[in-house]
């Protein structure tokens, strides 16, 4: 097993428990026996018996992807509902994965904004050397379901606009905290409850400001979203990348598909490469001008060229409706309360 203890921040320190609450010191590391369930805190904090991973109870399966399910689950004190993705071993083939999961995992339980998935715990799962994240359950289906069940298979502008608002103001304050979250797209985008007014940003994956992203290891439904800077050459991460990505996102709520539709991976990447998308007319013919103006600047293929985090949120369509959700540019950075 290869846990190491790594420094999140300069003055806190990962701590690796057993179930039983003994502390496992770096030295003790090799003598860890097979089938031992591990407590990590990775903020330096003692032992906490109700996080054990066995007080949580697994239930069905709602979803799973690239490297592990995610289930339904209750803690069994509490009664407190939550989603436990389960991260498989096979994960951990890749170069440096481990290292960078426990330490980017770490990074996001710390991450505090209503817009963006609250991670509670994460523990190790021996033998099979998985991991399992503990995180706050959402009841309200993704976004992608969402417009598809719309009967016209796509959003009102208004509607909308209120939701990217919090989408953008997610994104931004992650940027703000050195957090790149990589793989934005509508499956990652989900509903609190099922008003389906509020929405949480999830499933950061391996998330960061300077690992090289490597498509080999992404998800084939991921692909729509990528910036052509991430097709072209394998780039340290950059926020340009998730601005490409919420153009993408804009345009599919306002359009009701992909700017990107062909059928195959090489086609639609060669159109990324290229920029090459359209409005389709009966889409400029009911959405605002100042929408499509915003697409645009987002889907800019010259990284350079292409609009700021912060200039998106000076952009006129932005700030047409601000007040619907008491949005000001001072709140971007704001915490939850």
């Amino acid at each position: 097993m290869n846990l190491k203890y790594q420094n999140l921040d300069q003055s806190l320190k990962m701590r690796i428990f057993k179930s039983v609450g003994v502390e496992i010191f770096e030295d003790d590391i090799k003598y860890i026996k097979a089938n031992q369930i591990l407590y990590i805190s990775p903020n330096g904090q003692d032992f906490d018996e109700s996080n054990n991973f066995a007080v949580y109870k697994l239930g069905k399966l709602i979803g799973k992807g690239g490297f592990g399910q995610v289930y339904e689950s209750k803690h069994r004190i509490t009664h407190e509902k939550f989603a436990i993705k389960i991260i498989n071993g096979s994960a951990f083939k890749v170069n440096k994965i481990a290292e960078m999961m426990f330490k980017e995992i770490g990074i996001l339980k710390n991450l505090d904004h209503k817009n963006i998935v609250k991670v509670h715990n994460f523990f190790t799962l021996q033998p099979e050397m998985k991991v399992a994240i503990v995180l706050e359950y959402l009841e309200g289906g993704d976004l992608r379901q969402y417009i598809e069940r719309q009967q016209s298979k796509y959003i009102e502008e208004q509607k909308a606009r209120h939701l990217f608002l919090q989408i953008y103001s997610a994104m931004q304050y992650c940027h703000c905290e050195k957090i790149i979250h990589r793989d934005l797209k509508l499956e990652n985008i989900m509903f609190t409850n099922k008003n389906h007014d509020i929405i949480k940003i999830v499933d950061f994956g391996i998330s960061g400001n300077q690992n090289l992203i490597n498509i080999d290891y992404t998800e084939s439904g991921s692909v729509r979203y990528f910036a052509p800077e991430v097709i072209t050459s394998k780039v340290p991460a950059h926020p340009s990348i998730d601005v490409w990505a919420l153009g993408c996102i804009l345009y599919w709520m306002l359009v009701g598909s992909s700017p990107f539709p062909q059928n195959s991976k090489q086609q639609v990447y060669e159109s990324i490469i290229k920029g090459s998308y359209q409005f389709p007319k009966e889409t400029k013919q009911r959405i605002t001008k100042s929408a499509v103006n915003l697409i645009e600047k987002m889907l800019v293929v010259d990284i350079s060229k292409r609009i700021t985090m912060l200039e998106i949120g000076q952009h006129d369509w932005i700030q047409k409706n601000v007040n619907e959700i008491e949005y000001k540019q001072s709140n971007l950075y704001q915490r939850n309360a």
